[in-house]
Parts: structure tokens; C-alpha cells; sequence
């Protein structure tokens, strides 16, 4: 699974907001969430190397890392990220800033 995968030190601080407040550690995830987490990852993984976020790549990440995943995810995942054009368009850099508020009034 994906603590295997990921170093514990980086997983110890991993605080999800959930359906039952704070969850503290990796193990409190549904396999949904861990699924969702490993297929995140996979497309990081796929943009740090320089290669496209295709089906194709993302599962070798995901075989290569030990985990597996519901065959729904990857699709979602790799069309969303091409719809957008890339992993470095759909996640803003760090200090761009977010949306601008809304108009009071």
C-alpha cells in the first residue's frame, strides 16, 4: 500500500479534514480516500518526471509504488488533468494567491 511507498515521516503529519473531524494517520483514510490519495500522488510523480499524466503512466506509477487502485480512478484522474492541460495548470504555484473575494454590497 502506499505506506510502503511513501516514507512514514511524511505521512505522520497528514491531517484530513473528515466526515468525523481531524483525522490523524493514513489508517483513518477510506480505501476511497487512499485511492484518491495514491492517484494524486501518481500524477505528481508523472509531472515532477516530465512525463504526461496518461493512463498509460500514471498506472506504471502506481503498479511500481506497490498499490493498486478501483479501475475508475486513473480514467477520471488522466482525462481531468489533460482537460485542464497539465498537471502545472491545474495546481497553482505556491504564493499566486487565491481568488479574488466577492463584491460586498
Amino acid at each position: 500500500d502506499l505506506q510502503r511507498a511513501v516514507p512514514s515521516r511524511l505521512l505522520a503529519p497528514l491531517q484530513v479534514k473528515g466526515r468525523q473531524g481531524i483525522m490523524a494517520t493514513f489508517a483513518d483514510l477510506t480505501t476511497g480516500e487512499k485511492e484518491e490519495l495514491i492517484v494524486s500522488l501518481s500524477a505528481l510523480v508523472c509531472a515532477d518526471a516530465g512525463v504526461d499524466c496518461t493512463e498509460e503512466t500514471m498506472n506504471a506509477v502506481i503498479t511500481a509504488s506497490g498499490n493498486t487502485v478501483a479501475s475508475c480512478w486513473v480514467p477520471v484522474f488522466a482525462s481531468t488533468i489533460a482537460k485542464v492541460g497539465g498537471v502545472d495548470d491545474f495546481t497553482p504555484a505556491p504564493g499566486s494567491g487565491g481568488g479574488g473575494g466577492g463584491g460586498g454590497g
